[in-house]
């Protein structure tokens, strides 16, 4: 068994021996908030709605007078939406929930039990649940509390300082959304970041996550030319941001979302390909090459095609296909293990 498991497990028994009348045993808050933390980081399809049924049963158990040992406090409740941020499964009700149990902690810190109020971890943990969740109005959802976020900092509230951070979740929401303007979306989030770090305020640094998710956003849009030509305008404008940055690195999933973008929003096939020919010298020349690139080549090129460009770039892997990796130059793929 894995250490969720085997949390629960414990749990389990420490439950059984405070109910035989052995009080030394009796689980307290500190004890739920171990086995919770344990299942949010098991990372499995059950494990978040294990812990939200566990802290209601705490609550439940504590509002009932029976057990004032079972308060559930700060790390409690963030612990619980932080299970749901991570969860591999049923993202849609991850959503739902995590921002249930956000209203709970305000409606709690309302009424006198201000250590309980949430932080910017707590808002970043819901807003990251609510992109996962992929469900229509989630972004909306995300971006409403961004706002609320800023507004109350702006009063006051050090508490719950908007960061880099929270700024990449809610484009991450856009980006993952079916709004057909989330490209739109996205290039005002990263417009207001870069204003507010032009006034010297480096919490709302751009960094590669915020261009990366810009540009996602953009290679995921859909709609009228119109739309699908806007987005790309935003991609695109997001990389070049990137290749004139004297901070700011690439990295593989820069290129992949950019062919993506390619791929999906140009239809002119000669534009399409003439585009991708030069991105794909950037590519190589940052040693970014990685088998998520090469798949997007294939479908904008075909292999046939494909290997004739990277043969021009010096290619000398032989005529076989689909191109191999090893095969490729170690200068094409020298950086690709650049994460984000």
């Amino acid at each position: 068994p894995n250490s969720s498991d085997r949390a629960l497990e414990l749990l389990y028994k420490m439950e059984n021996e405070c109910a035989l009348g052995n009080e030394d045993m009796c689980p307290n808050t500190v004890a739920y908030t171990s086995v919770i933390n344990a299942l949010g980081n098991s990372r499995k399809p059950d494990a978040a709605m294990k812990a939200y049924e566990m802290l209601m049963s705490m609550e439940a158990e504590y509002q009932k007078g029976n057990n004032d040992d079972l308060k559930p406090d700060m790390i409690c409740y963030s612990s619980v939406i932080n299970a749901f941020a991570k969860t591999q499964g049923n993202d849609e009700v991850a959503g739902v929930k995590a921002l249930e149990l956000l209203d709970r902690m305000i409606t709690l810190a309302e009424n006198g039990q201000s250590n309980i109020g949430p932080n910017t971890q707590v808002y970043c943990s819901v807003i990251t649940a609510l992109g996962k969740s992929r469900a229509h109005g989630a972004a909306d959802a995300a971006q409403k509390l961004l706002n609320d976020m800023e507004r109350m900092f702006a009063f006051g509230n050090n508490d719950v300082a908007p960061n880099t951070i929270i700024f990449n979740a809610v484009l991450d929401a856009w980006a993952k959304s079916s709004f057909v303007f989330k490209a739109d979306k996205a290039s005002e989030i990263l417009h207001r970041m870069e204003e507010e770090l032009a006034e010297g305020n480096i919490m709302y640094k751009p960094d590669i996550i915020t261009y990366n998710s810009v540009i996602s956003a953009g290679a995921n849009s859909f709609g009228d030319v119109k739309v699908r030509r806007k987005a790309f305008k935003i991609a695109l404008d997001a990389f070049k941001k990137v290749q004139l940055s004297d901070d700011i690195l690439p990295t593989p999933r820069t290129y992949t979302l950019l062919f993506k973008a390619i791929r999906k929003l140009i239809k002119d096939k000669k534009q399409r390909e003439s585009m991708t020919k030069q991105i794909v010298k950037y590519c190589l020349r940052d040693g970014l090459l990685n088998s998520h690139i090469v798949r997007q080549l294939e479908m904008i090129y075909g292999p046939d095609r494909l290997l004739a460009v990277f043969q021009s770039f010096g290619y000398e892997g032989g005529d076989n296909k689909p191109i191999k990796m090893k095969e490729a130059p170690q200068s094409w793929r020298c950086n690709a293990h650049r994460l984000k």
